[in-house]
């Protein structure tokens, strides 16, 4: 069984299409279509209850936690056939409320390109519900990608 939702601001406003001057307020999704994911089997793949994944925009990227945590660090895993959308300059934060944001981290993963495995990113405790990774660089193409997100928290 495969899945595809389709999730983002337009689902707020009931466009097809966004503008780019929507209100990034209305964006919540604090529970990512229950009446459809209750019911999908795990595919066999990394199956994680813990949080979504999605874009925000091409360079872009949110984790959502199902609830507020301290996080403790990031891990990103490139994508292992491509170099397209690959990200070797990062920045890294987190937020609460979608209101402030505060940086657990920003630079470079070097090597990366020539030695994709998992890059880990180490911070403070910080209490967080989202995540934001921004591909500040990708080693090439215009959208970043992945293979995997982990987030690491405190037990």
């Amino acid at each position: 069984m495969y899945a595809f939702i389709h999730y983002s601001l337009n689902t707020y406003t009931n466009q097809e299409w966004g503008f780019g001057n929507e209100d990034p307020k209305l964006f919540n999704p604090s529970n990512l279509a229950p009446d459809i994911t209750q019911d999908m089997p795990n595919s066999g793949e990394k199956f994680s209850s813990n949080y979504y994944i999605f874009f925000g925009a091409d360079k872009m990227m949110f984790v959502t936690l199902n609830d507020e945590a301290n996080v403790t660090g990031f891990r990103y895993l490139p994508p292992q056939d491509s170099r397209e959308g690959l990200v070797t300059h990062y920045r890294i934060s987190a937020t609460t409320d979608w209101q402030k944001w505060e940086t657990l981290g920003e630079g470079d993963f070097s090597n990366i390109v020539n030695n994709p495995i998992w890059q880990t990113v180490r911070c403070k405790p910080t209490r967080a519900k989202i995540i934001r990774m921004e591909g500040l660089r990708l080693a090439q193409g215009e959208r970043m990608s992945y293979s995997d997100i982990e987030v690491v928290t405190e037990k």
